[in-house]
């Protein structure tokens, strides 16, 4: 028996022959053993190893295996739109790719041998989606605080975030967090870039930083106490005011007052202007409000103390203000007693109700000085007391020229037309009703020749006709007729001149 056995190391077609020797000589036998090739697959791809990397919807290209000895080849996993092809011991793979995810595909080989096959992976990324924004705002207050910008695209691996223009402010590339430079208003823009495996997208946002309206706070100061404080801001085309003070003050007006300040209402005054939700930095202005006195003072006089009933006196009253301050609030009262009646009044500031007795004068500078003067006509005798008071709204520390009174003393004043000397007890001494009140008078007679025939200084109703001057003749005894006579009162009022009959 023979055998033959072992392992082929090479492949081919043997004709081998047997030779068997025996006692008769020797015979041949002849045979073939064909050895095939074992199936084989050599990677020549130009993109690389059999593991690829793809983008969906690209072609893919050069991805080619050399077989030796295979007679035909079936894949499987292969990503949907991507073939393979064998042709003369060549394998191709190719085609667009119209799916993403990683595809194990395998390569089987058919061959004299028997088959065998080979794997490999194809990976197919997806495309990076259109970048949006997700988070930020599109308008902002100047000097606003922090803003985070947010995209997100589809398939992205990374985001990053840029601003223009530069003066806008600053922006953390990665994390998107926008710090506005606070000088900066207007037009920026955010830009995002999202990438991925298989490309990148790009997405603007307009943001719009609106300018911080200013607010510009002034007020009177100093002011004092019971004036006005007036608050002032300047005028902002469509902004919302607010002001904040001490004493518990808040005002929404443009420019607010504060009637009749205390010492309370001074400190610190605060205003913000809103516009479109944006609002001001604060502007601050200090208010003092401190007392001020005003030394007010009153002086009455009266152009005769001692008038006579019906006829006319006048009145006198000079308000002034010595400061240190001004003063406000000034008023004179001045009522006239029930022994006269009001003829008329005129003042150099201010008005006079004579219903009322009430000058109201108001507002008076340092060292001013107003007057009233006031005429009234003397109804009956009496004395009567006249007072005038001045007050005001400014603290007075000297209250004791604030009152100014005189008295007056109205009477009857006659002078009658005749009398007759004759001793029979009736109208026997020539006498002036009233005369009395001027002690300063000075009564003289004459005769009508224009003879001084008499004089007193003062008169005291004691003129009974007889001669004080001159030649007498037939004794001292004035005759019956009419004479002349001139008093002088002596208060600076003009002299009564008229005739005396004196009848015996």
């Amino acid at each position: 028996m023979i055998t033959i056995s072992g392992t082929p190391t090479a492949s081919g077609t043997f004709n081998y022959t047997v030779t068997l020797i025996g006692g008769c000589g020797t015979i041949t036998a002849t045979g073939t053993i064909t050895v095939n090739p074992n199936n084989t697959v050599v990677l020549s791809s130009a993109v690389g190893t059999n593991n690829q990397t793809h983008c969906i919807n690209t072609a893919i290209t050069n991805i080619t295996y050399s077989t030796t000895g295979a007679t035909g080849a079936s894949f499987s996993g292969l990503p949907a739109g991507v073939t393979g092809n064998w042709l003369a011991n060549v394998i191709t793979i190719s085609g667009t790719p119209t799916v993403s995810g990683i595809f194990n595909y395998t390569v089987t080989l058919t061959g004299g041998c028997g088959t065998i096959t080979a794997t490999g992976t194809i990976t197919v990324n997806p495309v990076t989606g259109a970048t949006s924004f997700t988070l930020g705002a599109i308008s902002v207050c100047q000097n606003a605080a922090d803003e985070t910008y947010t995209a997100t695209a589809a398939n992205s691996t990374s985001i990053l975030y840029s601003v223009l223009p530069a003066t806008a402010g600053v922006i953390n590339a990665t994390t998107g967090v926008m710090n506005w430079d606070a000088s900066f208003s207007g037009v920026a823009t955010i830009t995002a870039v999202s990438s991925g495996l298989c490309g990148s997208t790009t997405n603007n946002l307009i943001v719009t930083v609106i300018a911080l309206p200013i607010a510009s706070a002034s007020g009177s100061s100093p002011v004092c106490i019971n004036s006005s404080i007036n608050l002032t801001a300047q005028t902002v085309t469509g902004g919302t005011y607010l002001w904040a003070g001490p004493n518990g003050f808040t005002s929404a007006l443009q420019n607010p007052v504060i009637l009749s300040a205390t010492l309370a209402n001074s400190g610190l005054y605060s205003l913000t202007v809103s516009v479109n939700t944006c609002t001001s930095t604060v502007s601050n202005v200090t208010i003092i409000v401190k007392d001020c006195p005003a030394d007010l003072s009153v002086v009455k006089t009266v152009d005769n103390t001692h008038p006579k009933v019906d006829h006319n006196v006048v009145f006198n009253i000079l308000a002034s203000n010595n400061g240190p301050y001004d003063a406000t609030g000034v008023v004179v009262n001045d009522i006239l007693q029930s022994g006269y009646t009001f003829v008329s009044a005129s003042t150099t500031a201010g008005m006079y109700n004579s219903a009322t007795g009430v000058w109201v004068i108001g507002y008076m500078n340092i060292g001013a000085i107003e007057t009233l003067v006031l005429t009234a006509r003397v109804n009956s005798n009496g004395s009567y007391i006249n007072t005038a008071s001045i007050t005001g709204v400014e603290t007075d520390g000297n209250l004791n020229n604030n009152i100014s009174t005189v008295i007056t003393y109205p009477t009857n004043f006659f002078i009658p037309e005749g009398f007759s000397p004759n001793s029979d007890g009736i109208n026997d001494v020539f006498v002036i009703t009233g005369i009395n009140n001027y002690s300063s008078n000075t009564f003289t007679i004459f005769n009508r020749w224009g003879n001084k025939v008499y004089e007193a200084s003062p008169y005291q109703n004691n003129w009974d006709g007889t001669s004080s001057f001159g030649l007498k003749v037939g004794g001292d005894e004035l005759p019956t007729g009419t004479y002349f006579y001139i008093l002088d009162l002596g208060n600076n009022t003009d002299a009564y001149k008229g005739t005396i009959y004196l009848n015996r």
